[in-house]
């Protein structure tokens, strides 16, 4: 899992919601304005650490296949998936597509995007580490041949950008840059990038899956929420992804309206090496006293509570649902009760309780309150921990720093395009992830486990990956390096000429404008 993918949960994973405010001055509904709360350097998303890049890019570059709001996959560009066996994927490309200068798309693009997305220095490359080779075949079908097995393949071409290979090949380092752009075939043309300021995209008149609504979309970028919310306010922007909900209603004067539990989730890390929370019995009494309910109420019950490391929709496609909820239902958990936190921690070297310090980025005012009201449930046992909130760069660079700097952490983790049992053992338990620039930041490392993630990775026979993974959540039940706290949603605020119908978690990596409509 790349760096990138974490810090993008930042803008991409708090709620699914629309809202509404009167945005008058806003006459003409042929030119959408977004405001996002980011910058953008480059259109080449295998080169960008941007957390809003897939959100720009998305409209005018796509992708072979796509997550449907039912999280189901469906063909994109491709017309048809083949899995002839445990190790090949065959993409049949759907014919008549062209490129925003005329050229067809061949499997010959599609081939050299895929392999710009795996090699060494690109962003997405930890997505294609199974990947043996990716060849065109003939004109239309491109082989995806992988060295072993692996179950959350398939939702990679949902993620890798497929642009046209004689325009990348002759700009080379200066390809995506300002002042080139790119080749795509999306439904808007990039007219403009400037990277401080924002984007411009113009109609692509011949798209292939019908003419966009909007003749022009422009994209300001913004320092942060706050701006966001004012120019919202102003009537200056139509749309806006908002990761501080509270914030931005506060500000804006706009109530967003959220779309429910995703499979995205707040997580606290205690890590394993480091005293205090190296010492089992506090991370129990830590798992008993954490009250979720209590955290929920803080942030105004909009949100779910969850205790279970990988999210129940994670499984959603994977398994029949039955299963998927007798797994759930056989998993033990740690309720909240303070006898038993009480008991643990009198059991562990720290019978007195002890003192620590959680930073919150000064981005996230719901993480902030959440933080505080963890804390005051962690008090009760004489837990006494401290939220300092720091600038947003200081808690990236401790997340991302050396593990002996991160001995009590808490961090939204955005499930991206992979909603697949595999996607959070991989990124939170594998060892190989312990490690500075890694995601594992509990810095938790068991051989067992790591066979486990391993296994499950590889196995696509669902009543196998159910018993896998049974395990491996029983594992780690006992072992608690993670405390789960509530699913993420995400938002998206319109202005009253526009709705959104089947707003969903996934829109940064598919035209997501093409689903805003204007209001009958």
């Amino acid at each position: 899992m790349s760096l990138r993918m974490i810090t993008a949960c930042l803008a991409l994973t708090s709620a699914c919601s629309v809202s509404c405010a009167n945005n008058a001055s806003q006459a003409d509904t042929d030119v959408l304005t977004v405001g996002l709360t980011g910058t953008v350097s480059t259109l080449d998303d295998t080169a960008s650490t941007s957390s809003v890049g897939f959100t720009v890019t998305s409209l005018g570059v796509e992708r072979l296949m796509r997550v449907a709001p039912d999280g189901k996959l469906e063909p994109h560009l491709a017309k048809s998936v083949a899995h002839p066996d445990a190790t090949t994927y065959l993409y049949t490309l759907r014919p008549g597509i062209t490129f925003w200068d005329g050229s067809a798309l061949t499997a010959d693009d599609v081939a050299f995007s895929m392999n710009h997305a795996r090699r060494a220095k690109s962003q997405l490359a930890s997505f294609f580490a199974s990947v043996r080779d990716i060849t065109a075949d003939d004109g239309d079908t491109v082989r995806v041949t992988l060295k072993h097995p692996d179950a959350s393949w398939k939702y990679t071409p949902t993620l890798a950008p497929v642009f046209q290979k004689a325009f990348a090949e002759k700009h080379g380092d200066s390809h995506g840059k300002p002042g080139v752009l790119v080749m795509g075939t999306g439904p808007w043309k990039f007219a403009d990038l400037a990277a401080t300021r924002g984007v411009e995209l113009v109609r692509n008149d011949d798209y292939w899956n019908g003419r966009p609504a909007f003749g022009q979309i422009k994209i300001e970028f913004l320092a942060d929420d706050t701006s966001a919310a004012f120019a919202f306010r102003a009537g200056e922007i139509d749309v806006a992804f908002p990761a501080d909900a509270r914030s931005y209603e506060s500000i804006s004067g706009t109530k967003l309206v959220s779309s429910g539990p995703t499979c995205s989730s707040m997580v606290m890390s205690m890590n394993t090496k480091l005293e205090p929370w190296s010492d089992i019995h506090v991370r129990r009494a830590v798992a008993h006293a954490v009250d979720r309910e209590g955290i929920v109420k803080a942030l105004g019950d909009d949100v779910t509570p969850t205790s279970q490391l990988i999210p129940r929709p994670m499984w959603d496609g994977a398994v029949p649902a039955a299963e998927a909820d007798k797994l759930y239902e056989s998993l033990p958990t740690y309720e909240y009760d303070l006898d038993k936190a009480r008991s643990e921690l009198a059991r562990s070297a720290y019978p007195g309780g002890f003192s620590a310090t959680i930073n919150t980025s000064s981005n996230l005012t719901e993480t902030s309150i959440a933080n505080q009201a963890l804390a005051a449930s962690l008090a009760k046992i004489g837990i006494r921990i401290a939220v300092k909130r720091v600038p947003n760069s200081q808690w990236l660079k401790q997340l991302y720093g050396p593990r002996a700097d991160i001995p009590v952490f808490t961090m939204p983790i955005g499930c991206g395009t992979v909603p697949d049992p595999s996607f959070y053992p991989g990124i939170l338990l594998d060892s190989a992830a312990a490690t500075e620039g890694g995601t594992n930041v509990a810095d938790y490392t068991k051989p067992e486990v790591d066979r486990l993630v391993r296994v499950g990775l590889r196995t696509d026979t669902p009543e196998k990956r159910l018993s896998i993974y049974r395990d491996l959540l029983h594992q780690v039940s006992e072992d608690v390096p993670y405390v789960p706290l509530y699913s993420l949603e995400g938002y998206v605020a319109l202005s009253e000429q526009f709705v959104w119908p089947g707003f969903d978690e996934m829109y940064s990596v598919q035209p997501w404008a093409l689903s805003i409509k204007a209001k009958a």
